[in-house]
C-alpha cells in the first residue's frame, strides 16, 4: 500500500460529542482541587476506541476514555502531579496506576467501567496522534466541541471493517486483532498488515476459527 498525505475530516455529530463532553466534565470533577492543571488551558483531546463506540451508538461497550495532551510540556505538568498524589484516593478521584504508557484512573467509589486515562507515551495534536493507530475504525479524536477521523473511519467503524492504516510500521497483535473479530470486525484483503500473523493463529479473515 503506498502512504498517501495524511489528513481527517470532520465527523461532527451528537451521538458523538454528547457522550464526549461528559467524560471530559468527568475528567474536569475528578481532577478538581487536587492541583491539577485547567484542561481548557492546558489542551487535551480524546482519542481511539471510545469515539468508535460512540459512533456505532454503542456506548455501554466503552471501557475506557483515552485522552492525549498537545505538547511534551502539557504531558508533564499532568504527569507531575499523579506521580506527586500516587496510587490511591484522593477526594474524587481513585488513581488506579501509574506506568510508561499511562495513568489510569476513575471515580472515587465508582464502577471499574469506564475508567479514564492520560496517555503518558505519545503527545501531539490529533491527527498526529491518530496517524500512529492500527486500524481505520480506530482514528478518530475529539475535543469538547469537535470530531475529526481518517475519511476511512466511518466506513470502517459502521460496517466493522479491520482496515489497516497504511502509515503504520508495526506488526499488529495477535491478541489485538483477535479481540476485534472476537466483536465481529472482519479483514477484507490478503494485503491488509496482520492476515499472515492471523493465519498463524488458526483464524480465517472472516473471524472463524479454522478446524
Amino acid at each position: 500500500m503506498t502512504k498517501d498525505r495524511f489528513y481527517t475530516k470532520s465527523y461532527y455529530d451528537k451521538d458523538i460529542i454528547v457522550p464526549v463532553k461528559k467524560a471530559f466534565l468527568d475528567l474536569q470533577s475528578m481532577l478538581y482541587g487536587l492541583g491539577f492543571p485547567d484542561t481548557y488551558q492546558n489542551p487535551i483531546f480524546v482519542a481511539g476506541g471510545a469515539i468508535t463506540c460512540a459512533y456505532q451508538k454503542q456506548l455501554d461497550s466503552i471501557k475506557d476514555w483515552d485522552f492525549y495532551c498537545i505538547n511534551d510540556f502539557v504531558r508533564d505538568k499532568y504527569l507531575t502531579r499523579f506521580n506527586e498524589l500516587g496510587v490511591g484516593q484522593h477526594k474524587n478521584l481513585d488513581i488506579m496506576c501509574i506506568t510508561d504508557y499511562a495513568v489510569s484512573f476513575k471515580k472515587r467509589n465508582a464502577p471499574r467501567y469506564p475508567y479514564y486515562q492520560i496517555i503518558t507515551k505519545y503527545t501531539g495534536t490529533g491527527d498526529d496522534v491518530v496517524s500512529k493507530f492500527d486500524f481505520f475504525h480506530c482514528m478518530a479524536w475529539a475535543t469538547r466541541t469537535t470530531v475529526n477521523g481518517h475519511p476511512e473511519f466511518g466506513e470502517c467503524a459502521k460496517k466493522k471493517i479491520l482496515r489497516c492504516n497504511t502509515y503504520y510500521d508495526r506488526e499488529v497483535s495477535g491478541p489485538r486483532l483477535s479481540k476485534f473479530l472476537s466483536r465481529g470486525y472482519r479483514l477484507e484483503t490478503e494485503e491488509e498488515k496482520g492476515i499472515r500473523l492471523l493465519q498463524k493463529l488458526g483464524v480465517d479473515p472472516n473471524g472463524n476459527a479454522n478446524s
